[in-house]
Order: C-alpha cells, then structure tokens, then sequence
C-alpha cells in the first residue's frame, strides 16, 4: 500500500502542475488583495554617507520587510497596484574617512549600532504572463515617496538620529503560482531604492545618505 501511495503522490503532484488553471475566472477585471511577507530576506546595500564633518560608509546586516497592497486587473496580464511596505535593517560596521561629528576622531571601520527602516507608499503596475497552465511570471515596476529613519551610533556615540521623506522606485520580476480559482502564491526578487536622504548629526551638521535594498519576496495574492 505504501509503494502504491508513493507512486500515486509524484503522479498526482505532476498533473496539478501541469493542469491549466480551472478558474478563467483569475484572468479577468477583478480587484484584488496581496499580503504577506515581501522580503523575508532584504538586503540593504552599502551606503555612503557625506557632509562637510564627516564622510563614512556603512554596512547593514540582513533585514526583514513586510508589506500589504490593493489592487484591479484591467486586462487579462495587465494590474495596478497601491502598496504600503516596511523594512528594518541593523547596522553591521561604518567605515571613517573623516569625522567631526562625534568627537571621538573615529578613523577605519568601527563597530555600529542602532539601525535603518523605512515605509514606503507606492503606485505599481504590473505585467502578468498567461501560460496557459497555473504558472504565472511577473515583471512590474512602482514609484511613489519612503519614510526613511536612520538611528546609529558607535562606541556609544550618536551619529544620526533623524529622517527624511524621499522619492522612491522599484522594479519587481518573479512567478506565482494559482492555487485556487481566487488566491495565488508567489515567489519574487524586488530591487528597492530611493533619493538620497537628507539628514542631520546631533551637533546640527547635516549630510546625504544612500537607501537601496535586495529583496526575496513571499506572497499570497487574493481576487475577488
């Protein structure tokens, strides 16, 4: 019996694969809502980080993003989206070519705390490809504005403690699979950037950072 069950599963597995999608129902105008974890995995890039007293870089630790989003198909592959994402990154290490922040003369990396995050609200459009079976493959892209907060230190001294609000863009590609006639999952890569935030040390002086960030994305999309 348990050789007949371990033939059985692959041949059944198969076939759910294979299967066109039973719903035409999910290529159609219709509304939908996307939630779940967007990011499970982000990557913030190395960011520079200059002004007149100081210029550093800093490097950030892997991070988490999350985010939910509404949205319509107007065609069969063609959707827009509003969206709302959060993400979270702590530092990992500055490196100093100047300071006249801080006091402490800080020359070569250093250790880093605290840590970087941002909302973002964007308008996204995307592009889905019909195979004809319940694989979808995506492209899309967005724009809109990001609250970015960035709160670091080193050695216990205070670097920045502020935020800026800047633009932001995106560029999306993955695939979703439909699960049902009305809900779908997905697996997706999203590059995440924004303007250079604009923001200020404890003394006042004030100086331009970088935001950009890698991310693995999980999703579970539904219609109605």
């Amino acid at each position: 019996m348990s050789s007949g069950l371990a033939r059985a599963v692959p041949a059944v597995l198969a076939l759910s694969l294979a299967a066109p999608a039973t719903a035409g129902s999910w290529f159609k105008d219709s509304y939908y809502v996307g939630v779940g974890v967007k990011g499970g995995l982000a990557l913030l890039d190395d960011a520079g980080n200059d002004g007149e007293s100081v210029a550093f870089d800093s490097e950030y630790d892997a991070g988490l993003g999350v985010s939910g989003s509404f949205g319509y198909s107007f065609t069969r592959s063609l959707r827009a989206e509003a969206e709302v994402a959060g993400r979270t990154n702590d530092a990992d290490s500055f490196d100093f070519d100047r300071d006249g922040l801080t006091g402490a003369g800080f020359s070569g990396e250093t250790e880093a705390d605290g840590d970087v995050q941002s909302i973002a609200f964007m308008l996204n459009g995307y592009y889905d490809l019909d195979t004809g079976t319940r694989w979808m493959p995506y492209v899309g892209i967005g724009a809109g504005a990001a609250y970015v907060e960035a709160e670091l230190a080193s050695g216990g001294r205070g670097i920045v403690d502020d935020d800026d609000v800047v633009f932001a863009y995106q560029a999306m590609i993955g695939v979703a699979y439909q699960t049902t006639a009305f809900s779908a999952i997905g697996l997706g890569y999203r590059y995440f950037a924004t303007g250079d935030p604009d923001l200020e040390a404890p003394d006042g002086t004030s100086f331009s950072s970088e935001y950009s960030s890698h991310n693995i994305e999980l999703e579970l999309r539904l219609k109605f």
